[in-house]
C-alpha cells in the first residue's frame, strides 16, 4: 500500500516536470517567433530602433537623390510603373499611430544599408496589406469580407484598395479622431472621384468644406472595413438597414427620407432628371433676367449720361430751411424696408459661402460667423425675420384692398402689372435709342413693380424650400426625399437670382443709381421726398391728384433741424455700407466663377 502510494506520487511529479518542460518549450517557441521584427534581429518596440533606417530614408532628397554608403542614389523607386519617393520625416513618422513601431516590424526582411532586389520586390508584393494582417486582425477578417477585399481576392481590379491606400504608411491617424475624418474625401475620393464630387455638392459636403466637425462623412453612412454595396442586404445602405443608417443623426428618420439622393449631380438628366429639371430652368430663368437686367441697367446709364441727367444740378439742404414734400411713404412702409435690409443681408453672408463653399472667401465667412453651424443659427434667425416682414406686409395690403373695395388692386396705386406697363417699357426702349421721349409714370414704374412682386414671389419660394430642409424630418412626413433634392437647388438658385435682382441689377441701381435719384434716394428711410423731385419723377399721379384734388393730402411742410442734417447723414452711411456689402458679395460670386 506505501509501495503504491510513493509509485503515485514519483508518477504525478514525473507528469508535473513534463508539463512545465513543455511549457518552456512552448515558451521559447512563441518568443523565438513572436514577431518578423524578432526574426530578423529588431524589436517592435525601442527609442533608438529606427535611427539605421533613417539615417538613409530621413534624409531630404537633393536633386532626386540620397546618400547610401557614400554614394548618390535615386530617393524613388519603381511602383507598378510610378515613382514613389522613399523619404520619411522622422518626425511625423514619430508622432504617428506606429511612432513607437520599430521600421521592420512591417518592413519584413530589411537591414540596414543598401537593400538587395529581391528583398525590395517581395515586401512590395506584401505591403499595404498582409504587413498589417500581424496586428490587426479583426479588421483584416471584416476588409476580406468586404466589397473592397472581393476585388483584391478575385484579381479582377488591381486598383482595389488595400490598408496602404487608406491609411498612409508613416502618417497613420488614429481613427475616430477629428484628424482621420478630415482625411477621408482624400482617402475615399482618390478612387470614388464621382461619389466625391456629388457628395461635395450636397449639404453634408458643403459643410464639411466649411469645417463643420458634426456633418455626416463616408464611413459614417457606408462603413470601413466591412463596405458592401447597396444591392447586398447587408451592406449599410442597403434598403434594409439605410433607415437605420440615417436614423444614426436623424432620429426619426422613414422609408420616404431615405428616397434623399445623397449622391446626385443636378446638372445631369441621367442622374435624375426631376432634380435637372428645376436645376436647367433655373439656369435659364437666372440668364433672361440677369441679361435684360444688365442691358436695360447698362441702356438707363448711357441715355441718362448723354442727356445729361446725372450732372443736373442736386438740391441741398440746409439748416432752417423750409419745404414742402410729397409724402410717398408712411412708417410701417420704411420698417418693413429695414426688416427686408436686415434679414435679406444676413440670408446672403450667411447662405453664399455655401453655395461656393470652395472658395477661400466663403471660408472666411464661416470662420467669422464661428463656423457653418453658428451661421445657419443667424441663417435662421433672418428667415424668421423675412416671414414676419412678409407676413405683415400681406396683411397690410389686404386691409387696404379691403379699404378701398379693391380699386388699389387694379388702379394707377397698384402693384399688380397692367397694359401701362408693357407700352412704358417698350417706350423705354425706344427714349434708350434715341427713337422717342422718355416715358411718363405714375405711383410706380415698371421697375419697381417687378422689383416687389419677385420679392413677394421669391420670399414664398426660398421659404418654403427652406422650412422644408430646415425641418427634413417633418417634410418627409409627406413627401418623399427627393423633394429635398429639388428643394435644395431651387433655394440656391433662387438666392441668387434673388442677390442680382437686389444688389445688382434692378434694385439698387433703380433706388440709387439711375440718374433721377443718383447718388441716393432717401425716400424709403425718411418717407418723403421735395415736391418738385415728385412732380418730375411722377408726373402722371401729380397731375392725377390736382385733377382729383386730393394733393393736399399727401403733402407736408417739413423744416430742416440738427436732427435732419443727423439723419441724413444716418441714411448715407446706411446706403454706402450696403453698396460697399453688395458690391463685396458681386466681387466675391464673380470670383468665385474663375477660381
Amino acid at each position: 500500500m506505501t509501495v503504491s502510494r510513493v509509485a503515485r506520487a514519483l508518477f504525478g511529479l514525473a507528469l508535473l516536470v513534463a508539463c512545465l518542460a513543455f511549457a518552456g518549450v512552448a515558451a521559447a517557441s512563441s518568443s523565438t517567433a513572436m514577431s518578423p521584427a524578432a526574426q530578423q534581429g529588431g524589436t517592435a518596440l525601442g527609442d533608438n530602433s529606427n535611427d539605421a533606417c533613417l539615417e538613409c530614408h530621413g534624409q531630404v532628397p537633393l536633386d532626386g537623390t540620397i546618400e547610401v554608403d557614400g554614394e548618390r542614389v535615386p530617393a524613388t523607386i519603381d511602383v507598378d510603373g510610378q515613382q514613389k519617393s522613399i523619404y520619411v520625416n522622422p518626425d511625423i513618422q514619430g508622432n504617428s499611430s506606429h511612432g513607437k513601431l520599430a521600421c521592420i516590424s512591417c518592413h519584413i526582411g530589411f537591414n540596414a544599408g543598401m537593400h538587395p532586389e529581391n528583398v525590395t520586390e517581395d515586401w512590395l508584393h506584401i505591403a499595404k496589406y498582409d504587413a498589417c494582417t500581424d496586428c490587426h486582425g479583426q479588421e483584416a477578417l471584416m476588409y476580406d469580407g468586404s466589397f473592397h477585399g472581393a476585388l483584391n481576392k478575385t484579381n479582377l481590379d488591381t486598383d482595389a484598395p488595400l490598408c496602404g491606400d487608406c491609411h498612409e504608411a508613416h502618417n497613420v491617424v488614429p481613427p475616430g479622431t477629428e484628424a482621420f475624418r478630415q482625411q477621408q474625401m482624400e482617402m475615399c475620393g482618390h478612387c470614388h472621384e464621382d461619389a466625391r464630387s456629388t457628395y461635395l455638392n450636397s449639404y453634408h459636403g458643403k459643410a464639411y468644406m466649411l469645417g463643420n466637425p458634426d456633418t455626416a462623412v463616408c464611413s459614417q453612412c457606408h462603413g470601413s472595413h466591412s463596405i458592401l454595396p447597396a444591392s447586398e442586404a447587408a451592406s449599410s445602405v442597403s434598403r434594409r438597414n439605410v433607415v437605420q443608417t440615417c436614423a444614426a443623426c436623424h432620429p426619426g428618420a422613414n422609408q420616404n427620407f431615405v428616397d434623399f439622393r445623397s449622391h446626385v449631380n443636378p446638372h445631369s438628366p441621367t442622374s435624375s432628371w426631376q432634380i435637372w429639371f428645376f436645376w436647367i430652368a433655373y439656369v435659364l430663368l437666372i440668364t433672361v433676367v440677369f441679361s435684360f437686367a444688365a442691358v436695360h441697367t447698362s441702356l438707363y446709364v448711357y441715355r441718362g449720361w448723354k442727356d445729361g441727367l446725372y450732372s443736373r444740378p442736386r438740391h441741398r439742404d440746409r439748416r432752417g430751411q423750409k419745404r414742402i414734400e410729397y409724402q410717398r411713404f408712411n412708417v410701417f412702409h420704411r420698417w418693413m424696408h429695414f426688416l427686408v435690409i436686415v434679414s435679406f443681408t444676413a440670408l446672403v453672408f450667411t447662405g453664399m459661402p455655401l453655395k461656393y463653399k470652395e472658395t477661400p472667401w466663403a471660408q472666411w465667412f464661416m470662420d467669422l460667423f464661428g463656423g457653418v453651424t453658428a451661421a445657419g443659427v443667424y441663417h435662421r434667425i433672418a428667415a424668421v425675420i423675412t416671414v414676419v416682414y412678409w407676413t405683415a406686409e400681406v396683411v397690410y395690403m389686404l386691409v387696404q384692398v379691403a379699404r378701398k373695395r379693391g380699386k388699389n388692386f387694379t388702379g394707377p396705386n397698384s402693384m399688380m402689372f397692367r397694359i401701362k406697363d408693357l407700352q412704358d417699357l417698350v417706350g423705354m426702349f425706344a427714349w434708350f435709342f434715341g427713337r422717342g421721349p422718355k416715358p411718363q409714370f405714375d405711383r410706380y414704374t415698371y421697375w419697381e413693380k417687378f422689383d416687389y412682386l419677385s420679392l413677394m414671389a421669391g420670399t414664398v419660394i426660398i421659404g418654403v424650400t427652406g422650412f422644408m430642409m430646415w425641418f427634413p424630418l417633418k417634410t418627409t412626413e409627406y413627401v418623399p426625399g427627393i423633394f429635398l433634392n429639388i428643394a435644395f437647388v431651387i433655394h440656391s438658385n433662387e438666392a441668387l437670382l434673388a442677390m442680382g435682382v437686389i444688389f445688382i441689377f434692378v434694385h439698387f441701381f433703380s433706388a440709387h443709381l439711375r440718374p433721377e435719384s443718383f447718388p441716393i434716394d432717401k425716400v424709403i428711410f425718411t418717407g418723403t421726398l421735395p415736391v418738385e423731385h415728385y412732380r418730375q419723377d411722377r408726373p402722371l399721379e401729380y397731375a392725377r391728384r390736382v385733377r382729383e384734388g386730393t394733393l393736399d393730402e399727401v403733402l407736408i411742410e417739413r423744416k430742416i433741424t440738427w436732427g435732419t442734417l443727423f439723419s441724413d447723414g444716418l441714411w448715407w452711411l446706411i446706403t454706402v455700407v450696403m453698396g460697399f456689402f453688395a458690391l463685396l458679395m458681386t466681387a466675391f460670386i464673380i470670383w468665385s466663377l474663375f477660381y
